[in-house]
């Protein structure tokens, strides 16, 4: 008796709990991202002793598996929705790539070393860091894109992207290891600004006022404006918001200069792997 009251209870309110559920996952999955990015910014940003420096390596993998059990959750609970997303593929392959690394260090780390020793850069920082800093701008803008496209129109999410991706490097650029030595907040903002708008202009010497950090971080702003704001924003728009307006792929249609809305999400495909191909090579070449 009790368990028929108990299959007609989850019939009743099943559709209830799994929203409750989906809310509960994805707080974890935005919880865990949002501490993996200040993480990884305190490490690559600030001076640490060597005591700070262990406690970060172990917090890693712990936030690592974290979000392994709210990325589980959320494609146990979302399955269809998830499946409908166009970058499926590469959930799925990253989410494969959080097993492995999480079985070369947590699950099955002593089968790991005796069985697969040449899977042994599984286990690196380099690669963990690599992962949760993916991890986290991957769930951070799938979630701001699918609230800010329900209350803002299309054309203002765009300008709204550009002056954020702005913002964002103002503010790592002013972290103490970006630079030799404190610049000043206005010259900070100039030089984010003109990294993403590709000007070439600065208020201060690149190569002795800004640290590696420093360098890789306006190396990154040039690649985002160099790509293109609006490109690498269509490309997140339109890969995590499945239920995109006619309205909203008609402006990216335009903004593309394409002709037929069918095909926006392969032409930015084409763009940015052409791109990172010819760079590719550029790189290639100057070694």
């Amino acid at each position: 008796m009790n368990i028929k009251h108990t299959l007609f209870f989850f019939r009743i309110h099943g559709e209830e709990i799994r929203k409750f559920l989906s809310t509960v996952v994805e707080t974890i999955i935005l919880v865990a991202s949002l501490t993996a990015l200040l993480l990884v910014i305190y490490q690559f940003g600030f001076e640490q002793s060597g005591h700070v420096d262990e406690v970060i390596r172990e917090l890693r993998p712990g936030i690592l598996f974290i979000l392994f059990i709210g990325l589980t959750g959320r494609l146990l609970l979302n399955l269809k929705e998830v499946i409908k997303e166009k970058v499926f593929l590469l959930d799925i392959t990253i989410y494969l790539l959080v097993f492995l690394i999480l079985s070369a260090t947590f699950f099955f780390r002593q089968t790991f070393i005796h069985l697969f020793p040449y899977l042994d850069f599984l286990s690196s920082s380099f690669l963990t860091t690599f992962l949760l800093v993916t991890l986290s701008i991957i769930h951070i803008s799938r979630l701001g894109f699918s609230i800010l496209h329900r209350r803002i129109r299309p054309s203002l999410l765009f300008l709204f992207s550009f002056i954020l991706f702005i913002l964002i490097g103002w503010g790592l650029l002013l972290l103490p290891n970006a630079t030799t030595y404190r610049i000043s907040y206005i010259d900070a903002l100039f030089t984010s600004a003109t990294s993403v708008c590709i000007t070439g202009l600065t208020t201060v010497d690149v190569a002795t006022t800004f640290t590696r950090t420093g360098h890789t971080i306006i190396m990154i702003l040039s690649q985002v404006g160099g790509i293109g704001v609006m490109t690498f924003t269509s490309f997140i728009a339109l890969s995590f918001m499945r239920n995109s307006s006619y309205n909203s792929k008609l402006i990216l249609k335009d903004m593309l200069y394409e002709e037929r809305t069918g095909g926006l999400f392969r032409v930015i495909l084409n763009i940015l792997a052409v791109t990172l191909f010819i760079e590719g090579i550029g790189g290639l070449l100057n070694l």
